[in-house]
């Protein structure tokens, strides 16, 4: 990397083969202000902020997390749309439309007020199928529609914690972070691996989260997060 910096070559493009390809290449990125690519490249950036002592040398004892536990579903891909149908199939699952969003017709305050009543596993989830989303942002506009939705979840978050819940799995990249923003984080703890590429998150000693990009996960994979996080077996 720095013989490609000396020849003034400043967009570089870097494959890997191997793990320790990706730990290298995590190695030379330690002072570059902007890195992107596939999530492999992140194996190799936890050792740049452990050696500025950053990052603990060591992991903490990981320990389940028990409580009510409740699942807000934002994602519209395939594999999302999957697990919620599979998980509705014997759980209490609520949908709510984009409709029902920009009216006015349900709250933050009205929804978890019926998640909080349920005795299993809650979902409250607005993936849909994608020819009926494009049809609601045609109608009030894509960016309206997804601020909305993004601000309900974030109300949702913080008055499902509030209530009392103390395991949140949340489905969907910009549901994730609403959910972040929504509970005010600036710092987690990353814990053991649920599925490949989504860990568990705790974010404070009565709070662990499931956060998950829409693609990832297998078709139970909230109620096996619910079960890993309270320290069961999947």
């Amino acid at each position: 990397m720095q013989s490609e910096d000396a020849a003034g070559h400043r967009l570089l493009v870097a494959d890997a083969i191997t793990d320790q390809d990706l730990m290298v290449l995590g190695e030379a990125a330690a002072t570059l202000p902007l890195v992107t690519g596939g999530s492999g490249i992140a194996m190799g950036l936890p050792a740049n902020f452990r050696s500025k002592g950053l990052l603990a040398a060591k992991a903490s004892v990981w320990t389940g997390q028990g409580g009510p536990a409740a699942i807000l579903s934002g994602s519209c891909s395939n594999a999302t749309r999957g697990q919620v149908a599979e998980h509705a199939k014997a759980n209490p699952a609520r949908e709510v439309t984009a409709e029902q969003v920009m009216s006015g017709e349900v709250t933050a305050q009205a929804l978890s007020g019926w998640a909080l009543a349920q005795k299993d596993l809650p979902l409250i989830y607005t993936s849909a199928d994608p020819a009926v989303v494009a049809e609601a942002q045609k109608r009030f506009g894509k960016e309206t529609v997804a601020a909305r939705i993004e601000e309900l979840f974030a109300q949702l978050a913080r008055a499902l914690v509030a209530g009392g819940v103390t395991r949140l799995i949340s489905a969907g990249g910009e549901t994730s972070g609403a959910v972040v923003e929504g509970l005010g984080l600036s710092a987690l703890e990353i814990g053991p691996e649920i599925d490949p590429g989504v860990p568990m998150i705790r974010a404070a000693d009565n709070l662990v989260l499931a956060l998950k990009s829409g693609n990832f996960g297998g078709p139970d994979f909230f109620a096996r997060a619910a079960r890993l996080i309270e320290g069961k077996a999947a």
